[in-house]
C-alpha cells in the first residue's frame, strides 16, 4: 500500500517533468485566455497530454485550414509551413519548440485578450 501512495505518484511526477507538452502548454496558456476559442489542427498523435496540461478542451478542426473559425489554433510547425499560403488572414503568435514537439499557435479573427 505504501508503494501505491509514495512510489507510483513520485514516478509519474518525474516522468511528466520531461514531457515536451508541458512547457508548450504553459507558453500557450500565457497567450490564450481561458475564454478564448482554442482549436487543434493535424496534431497527428494523441493530443491528450497537451490538453491535460492546458486543462481545457480544444476541438480538432477537420477540412481546410482556411475554413477554420475565428480563434486560436495549435498546429505542428511542419503543417503550418504547408498550409500558411492558404491562410492569409492567420497570424502566428507563438512558436514552441520543446523536445521533438514543434508547435505554432496561430490566431484568426478579432484581437483576443492576451495576458
Amino acid at each position: 500500500m505504501i508503494f501505491n501512495f509514495i512510489y507510483i505518484p513520485r514516478s509519474e511526477i518525474n516522468s511528466c517533468r520531461n514531457d515536451p507538452f508541458r512547457p508548450a502548454a504553459e507558453e500557450i496558456a500565457r497567450v490564450v485566455a481561458p475564454e478564448d476559442p482554442l482549436y487543434i489542427f493535424q496534431l497527428g498523435e494523441e493530443p491528450a497530454p497537451l490538453l491535460f496540461y492546458l486543462d481545457r478542451d480544444a476541438p480538432e478542426l477537420h477540412g481546410r485550414l482556411a475554413d477554420a473559425p475565428p480563434g486560436f489554433i495549435i498546429i505542428p510547425a511542419k503543417v503550418w509551413k504547408i498550409h500558411q499560403h492558404e491562410a492569409l488572414d492567420f497570424e502566428p503568435v507563438l512558436t514552441s519548440d520543446h523536445g521533438n514537439r514543434h508547435l505554432v499557435l496561430i490566431k484568426r479573427g478579432k484581437s483576443y485578450a492576451t495576458r
